[in-house]
């Protein structure tokens, strides 16, 4: 979400009414995670909230990168789309954490590796996001989200090989 944030950031710091355009965006993107995660959760389990986590992300990377390197200056609308798709995606990691957490690890251990996911979680979109949001706000060349895009790829190939259910005891 930071690196899109700053990208949008740069592209419409000078158009007024941009800034509740992606707020709404993001708010729907949450609320439609809400329902959207739940049924994927009970249908496919956590390794499928994780894949689909991941396309929905490459998916933003790639309408991003679209509205990047289309002639023209970047739309605002297009950008709404990607603060909503990201922040879909990014509602699956805390979901899928907290059950695939709650699944494999003993009652007394949960809340710490909960806790300690969370953190790291927050630590490293942290630091990834201030890495790739600079190397974005250096340039207006589309490769920083194409670095993005193979996060997502990366990842969603990652989630594949996740546990889904807890080993039998």
């Amino acid at each position: 979400m930071t690196f899109f944030s700053l990208r949008a950031a740069m592209a419409h710091a000078d158009k007024a009414g941009s800034l509740h355009v992606l707020v709404i965006s993001s708010a729907a993107g949450l609320l439609a995670g809400s329902f959207l995660w739940r049924r994927v959760f009970g249908r496919y389990g956590v390794r499928g909230m994780l894949m689909r986590s991941g396309v929905v992300n490459g998916t933003a990377a790639l309408v991003c990168l679209g509205n990047e390197v289309i002639p023209g200056r970047e739309i605002l609308w297009v950008h709404s789309v990607v603060f909503f798709l990201a922040t879909l995606a990014s509602a699956a990691i805390g979901a899928a954490t907290v059950s695939w957490i709650s699944a494999f690890a003993t009652e007394d251990r949960r809340a710490t590796l909960i806790s300690f996911a969370a953190a790291l979680a927050a630590v490293v979109s942290a630091v990834l996001g201030a890495v790739l949001g600079t190397i974005a706000q250096a340039t207006a060349a589309p490769w920083p989200v194409m670095i993005v895009l193979v996060l997502a790829v990366l990842a969603t190939a990652v989630a594949t090989r996740a546990p889904d259910r807890p080993p039998e005891t």
